[in-house]
């Protein structure tokens, strides 16, 4: 949820200037830096085309960030108005909480690999962005959060009814990926108590 939030703002935005031709603001602070004697053009050239690949790069991070997210968080999915995983739900458990750990990990390196000084202010945001998303995730694995005790007001007690209200159940499509997903339940409440028993006995 958290980390969601701050990432499905910044991969459209960020798509669109790469397509527009990387970030000129980085390019055109780039192109003011003194240039080598004989250099020339050519290092010109090569700065500019440094920034545009590592804006090239965040770009295509945050949208393969977002994806894999949206897959691992199924029902975030929902809610934002993506049907594609409106079959399952989310895994609370030990393989869901390595897959997002790994995503989280993934993210932050192949971030802290695109230079801050190829990129202008904006996309420089989108960097930082993605790092602290990542991080956060990651302590919060460290920490074990997901073995908080659940309270009345929150938790799988409550994700059926919430969820019915984005799910749309309109066609014969729509109705059987409810179904499917209402089937899975069971299988998260039995994760769910698993980690009750492990944050009771930690």
């Amino acid at each position: 949820g958290r980390p969601a939030a701050a990432l499905r703002g910044l991969t459209g935005e960020t798509h669109r200037r790469a397509r527009r031709g990387g970030s000129p603001g980085a390019c055109r602070a780039t192109r003011r830096e003194p240039i080598p004697v004989g250099a020339g053009r050519t290092a010109r050239r090569r700065r500019t085309l440094a920034c545009m690949t590592a804006s090239a790069d965040l770009a295509a991070l945050a949208a393969r960030t977002w994806e894999r997210t949206l897959e691992l968080n199924p029902t975030l999915a929902t809610v934002y108005g993506d049907e594609r995983y409106d079959d399952r739900l989310d895994d609370p458990g030990p393989v869901g909480r390595a897959a997002r750990r790994a995503l989280a990990d993934e993210t932050l390196a192949a971030a802290d690999a695109i230079p801050a000084t190829s990129l202008d202010e904006e996309d420089r945001i989108t960097r930082d962005l993605l790092r602290l998303t990542a991080a956060t995730e990651i302590a919060d694995d460290e920490a074990r959060m997901d073995l908080i005790a659940a309270v009345q007001q929150q938790g799988h007690q409550s994700l059926l009814p919430e969820i019915v209200q984005f799910q749309k159940a309109d066609t014969p499509e729509r109705l059987e990926r409810l179904l499917a997903r209402l089937a899975a339940y069971p299988a998260v409440a039995e994760s769910v108590i698993g980690l009750m028993d492990e944050g009771r006995a930690a």
